[in-house]
């Protein structure tokens, strides 16, 4: 069966949604100390300290094709070697620079001959460069790229070789100590190797205005617009859009001890085609450190995003929690879990909509998915050249949608939405 094109309809949305519940962090300027370690790391130049990495991961995955229990599942080991640096000046004055950069050298062991050609090598680096932050007027220029290589929905060699870049400029305006306005631009695409109905890119303007009212406490309002566009677009399923964010909120400290985020506005797609999303956004983030070596994170977050590859758009309603304690500054043990719950505009795929498929029904014309995710890691700084790691991790979609139908040939396809991933890893991390 020829299933692979009707799969990455469902399952190439459904990559991204996993991120979601981690969207709805605190972010609040709480955070546990860093190990005593990091104190002593890096080569030191001038200002700037350069932190080189090498890291050897193993990884154990019960599903890395991501299907449901009903299409059978493939289970693999991942030997990844991650070479990698940090870059930065922490005690600037007119130039503030942070550079970080890691590839991934991925081997995978399976009884699966489709698990073992899946993608060897992925890639992240991100540069901020803000020049005069001291000053009344500053700039900033920033860029990060990242490639990734994702497994398809079913056991086959396909993959999907993702390369994203996102980069920008912008100026800063402080016309007093407690005024501070940001507007910039930037340009984003997001090309697949060899999947050009993923391939898209979008323009993009912010607007970010500060207000400290109080010495630890600020009012802010923040205006996002994109223009953004498909290099194939599809009835129904992409379209091309304006994408609108706008809202308010109040940033600080309640106490040394607790900070809170609140903010609350409204968004709107702007989709060339069909029903367009106008709907509530907001945030509400928590954090509290009852010791000085304990953290607690909780959030709530309400947007909205493209779907990709089904319905166009969906709300989204994301939940987080965060605990982390830190011991005699070299262990760490944190643990987080996240929900997510995707509401999709009302789709009938009619005949030809789905490749694949000669004629497809589908069980929820609205579709409604719940994204779970939830880790557990552990993190030992040995010394100051070395660093262990160990964690397990689950990632799953609840759902009870599904397609059914027909290949051109008359043979029956069905595609289960839902699905579980369950990982335990350890690395080690050599640092200088």
């Amino acid at each position: 069966m020829k299933r692979s094109m009707a799969k990455a309809i469902r399952g190439a949305a459904v990559l991204a949604l996993l991120l979601l519940p981690a969207m709805a962090v605190a972010q609040v300027g709480l955070s546990l100390p860093p190990v005593q370690d990091d104190e002593v790391r890096g080569v030191r130049f001038g200002q700037f300290v350069w932190v080189p990495f090498l890291g050897i991961e193993g990884r154990y995955n019960s599903n890395v094709f991501r299907q449901d229990s009903r299409e059978g599942r493939s289970e693999a080991g991942i030997l990844t070697l991650r070479p990698g640096f940090s870059l930065g000046n922490p005690n600037y004055s007119w130039l503030h620079l942070t550079w970080d950069a890691s590839v991934d050298v991925n081997f995978w062991f399976s009884d699966d001959p489709n698990v073992r050609k899946q993608g060897r090598v992925a890639a992240e680096t991100g540069l901020r460069a803000e020049f005069f932050p001291k000053s009344v007027v500053g700039f900033y220029i920033a860029d990060r790229f990242q490639r990734t290589s994702t497994p398809p929905n079913e056991s086959s060699t396909q993959r999907y070789d993702r390369n994203f870049n996102h980069v920008g400029a912008g100026i800063q305006v402080r016309p007093g100590s407690a005024l501070d306005f940001s507007l910039g631009y930037a340009y984003a695409f997001d090309l697949f190797d060899r999947f050009s109905e993923g391939d898209r890119s979008f323009h993009e303007v912010r607007l970010l205005a500060l207000w400290k009212f109080f010495p630890k406490t600020l009012f802010l309002g923040d205006v996002d617009w994109r223009y953004q566009q498909w290099s194939t677009a599809q009835t129904g399923f992409r379209s091309g859009s304006m994408p609108l964010r706008a809202a308010l909120g109040v940033r600080g400290f309640v106490t040394r001890q607790l900070a809170l985020e609140v903010r609350a506005g409204y968004g709107q797609g702007f989709y060339r085609e069909g029903s367009d999303v106008q709907t509530f956004i907001g945030k509400a983030a928590l954090a509290w450190m009852p010791t000085p070596f304990t953290l607690v994170d909780f959030g709530y977050q309400r947007d909205f995003e493209d779907a990709s590859f089904y319905g166009r758009w969906f709300t989204t309603d994301s939940l987080r929690l965060k605990v982390a304690q830190q011991f005699l500054r070299r262990v760490t043990l944190a643990g987080e879990f996240g929900w997510s719950y995707l509401s999709f505009p009302r789709v009938v795929p009619g005949t030809g909509d789905v490749p694949g498929y000669s004629s497809v029904t589908v069980s929820q014309e609205q579709r409604r998915d719940h994204a779970l995710k939830a880790r557990l890691e552990v993190g030992y700084s040995a010394l100051r050249y070395l660093s262990l790691k160990v964690g397990y991790q689950m990632d799953g979609i609840l759902t009870g949608f599904r397609m059914t139908g027909t290949t051109p040939g008359g043979a029956p396809l069905v595609d289960y939405g839902g699905w579980w991933v369950h990982q335990v890893f350890g690395e080690v991390q050599v640092l200088y």
